[in-house]
Formats: structure tokens, C-alpha cells, sequence
């Protein structure tokens, strides 16, 4: 039933509004869903028009540098709408396998807001530059 009284009557319903579902009692029996909220980050690494080039069509990427570790994805080279080209490091992380403590467990509202506004996350950056500089040796970031 919407706010303005009227109803919709459908078998299936396809809930996505992502990390804030259990804030909000989006669902109709206002019970949280079983989720554990995780920030990931993402880090761009502007690259020079010679080192783009020296990349080449470099495809997109997964990288699991050992067994305890996160997942990083790399994008290959893109430019963007600025005119400059970025290469996109970020990572799939589980807290289990978090040796580098870049998980960021969201528990509250209060939590999730400020993920979304805090910018950059240190470990995380430090964390990217330096995959960066041991997958890209050669190849510097501007």
C-alpha cells in the first residue's frame, strides 16, 4: 500500500535501495534483513597519455594478491569527461579476510551517512597506491 492509500498487487517484488534498507522499514514486515554492511572504496590514479598508451588495452581485472586477502578489480585506462585518464583500483573485501583493515563495518544510520560523506579513506588509498606501484611497476600516477 503507498502513503497516498493506493495498492499495488504483484507475486514477486524486487527491493533494491541498498545499504539503507533495514533504516527505513522499506519492507512491509519491518523486520531487518540479515545484511551486513560493508564501505568499499575506490581510488582513480590519473595517468600521463604515454604511460595510458604504454598500458595499452589492458582488460578489467581481479587481483587476489594471497590467500588472506581482499579482491581488488582494476578498470583499464579510461578518459574521462575532464579530458584526463584514470586507471580505477577498488576492492571486494570481507572482514574475515580484511588483513590490510580496510573494511569499513557500517552498523548504524548514523554509520552509513557518514561513509557516504567521509571522502577518501586513508588505509584504503595506502593500500591501493601501493598495489598500484607493485602491479604497474614502471608506470607513475600524476
Amino acid at each position: 500500500k503507498l502513503e497516498n492509500g493506493e495498492e499495488i498487487n504483484s507475486r514477486k517484488v524486487v527491493v533494491a535501495c541498498g545499504a539503507f534498507t533495514n533504516f527505513f522499514n522499506v519492507l512491509p514486515s519491518k523486520r531487518p534483513l540479515d545484511l551486513q554492511l560493508i564501505g568499499h572504496s575506490v581510488t582513480k590514479f590519473e595517468l600521463s597519455e604515454e604511460d595510458s598508451k604504454k598500458m595499452g588495452d589492458l582488460p578489467t581485472m581481479m587481483y587476489k594478491p594471497n590467500h588472506n586477502s581482499s579482491y581488488l578489480y582494476m578498470l583499464p585506462p579510461i578518459k574521462y569527461p575532464n579530458g584526463k585518464t584514470y586507471l580505477k583500483i577498488g576492492h571486494v573485501v570481507y572482514p574475515s579476510m580484511d588483513e590490510n583493515k580496510i573494511a569499513q563495518i557500517l552498523d548504524s544510520l548514523d554509520e552509513v551517512q557518514q561513509w557516504y560523506c567521509q571522502g577518501e579513506f586513508p588505509r584504503a588509498k595506502e593500500y591501493f597506491e601501493k598495489s598500484f606501484k607493485s602491479l604497474y611497476p614502471g608506470v607513475e600516477a600524476l
